[in-house]
């Protein structure tokens, strides 16, 4: 039986951020799939810098997995970081689906560059999976970003808007694909018509890291989901206050304080639990009549699951995604103020038929793509198979 090493780089599964665990366990279940089509074994070597390393491990006999610590600020971890990357036979890396950016500051970007040109030096094949790329708002960033792209072995993009970025920067053409979170597994339940789910962003509620509206929102976005939940629950809706990235209350990128901080405002609304993994909080979003959210991962678990769903973006990822799919039942709130972010939504929450026959044809385009990514991993996997033999 052939036995592959596959690293797996910005892919979090010790994550209180679910949409980052979502991209792990369905990326995972991508490379599970293939192990058993073609009886291959994958030995899965995870990077993080997480320091709780609990998960759901895989339960296909044909996977195995083992964590590899490191962080930049560590030489030591760096040097076994290193000697990792050189045994794997190929490298995938995610950026946690959006953080190949500097929108979330120059320290974190440069931490994720370094990691990239190690594993690009030391690893003959480094892939960057399905995600978004930028912006790259300095000409600083643009450069880092554009040594790596032009380094990897091949480049999936999960947008068009991110596969322009890359050919302006670099001349190479990505593959475009959508977000790999469409594969998360979950446990379909009784549909509640009635049953509308806010997705609260502690980040947003926070004003960003800076807390002073670091995303450059027209939208209050507290008063916000104050009317928005006050417009629903009056129009006679049941609302599900729910979080996507936990914690232990410490880190302003949270959510449960915020949906709390709601429902002591709003004590109608329904507090949704914290949810352990990703797959548990799709499972729930999936009962719900209509979603709204700003965690573009949960809004994911409800589109994916059949749940009209209204994305309220912050940045340019949810447009490049929803509309790579051809949906624009999307609320911008760099372009709209709170009154008329709050119409939009109800407006877009209740228009169910049209939205329903919208989101019809996206998954089909979705789930398209995603067919087509399987194939090409699959591919690169073997592929590699044959190189290894071919070298011996």
């Amino acid at each position: 039986m052939n036995t592959l090493s596959i690293g797996l780089m910005g892919l979090n599964f010790f994550s209180g951020n679910l949409g980052c665990c979502a991209l792990a366990y369905s990326f995972r279940s991508v490379l599970e799939e293939v192990a058993e089509q073609e009886g291959m074994h994958i030995d899965l070597t995870i990077y993080t810098g997480a320091r709780h390393l609990e998960w759901e491990r895989s339960q296909c006999g044909l996977v195995t997995e083992s964590v590899v610590w490191f962080s930049p600020r560590k030489p030591v971890s760096l040097c076994s970081f290193v000697q990792s990357v050189s045994d794997q036979d190929v490298i995938f890396d995610f950026t946690e689906g959006d953080s190949f950016a500097d929108l979330y500051g120059m320290k974190r970007f440069c931490s994720t560059v370094l990691s990239k040109r190690i594993a690009e030096r030391h690893c003959t094949r480094f892939i960057l999976g399905p995600q978004t790329y930028g912006p790259f708002s300095s000409s600083v960033s643009r450069a880092l970003a554009s040594g790596c792209i032009r380094k990897a072995s091949a480049i999936f993009s999960r947008d068009d808007e991110s596969a322009r970025l890359i050919e302006e920067l670099t001349g190479r053409k990505a593959t475009v694909t959508t977000d790999v979170a469409f594969a998360l597994p979950y446990e379909k339940r009784l549909t509640h018509p009635r049953a509308v789910g806010v997705n609260v962003s502690g980040l947003l509620w926070n004003g960003g890291y800076t807390g002073n509206n670091q995303f450059g929102l027209r939208v209050d976005y507290r008063e916000y989901c104050r009317q928005l939940a006050g417009v629903l629950l009056d129009r006679g809706h049941e609302v599900h206050v729910i979080g996507h990235v936990f914690g232990d209350g410490s880190s302003p990128d949270e959510d449960y304080a915020a949906c709390k901080d709601l429902c002591s405002e709003e004590p109608r609304c329904i507090l949704a639990p914290r949810f352990r993994t990703p797959m548990a909080a799709k499972s729930y979003i999936s009962s719900l009549g209509a979603f709204t959210g700003a965690r573009m991962h949960a809004t994911i678990a409800a589109f994916s699951s059949g749940v009209p769903t209204v994305p309220f973006a912050y940045s340019k990822k949810f447009a490049g995604l929803y509309g790579s799919l051809g949906y624009d039942f999307i609320v911008d709130a760099r372009e709209l103020d709170t009154p008329e972010a709050v119409l939009r939504t109800v407006r877009f929450l209740t228009e169910s038929q049209r939205e329903s026959e919208c989101m019809a044809s996206a998954l089909a385009a979705a789930y398209g793509q995603l067919s087509t990514f399987k194939s090409s991993i699959r591919d690169i996997l073997l592929d590699t198979v044959m190189a290894r033999k071919d070298s011996r």
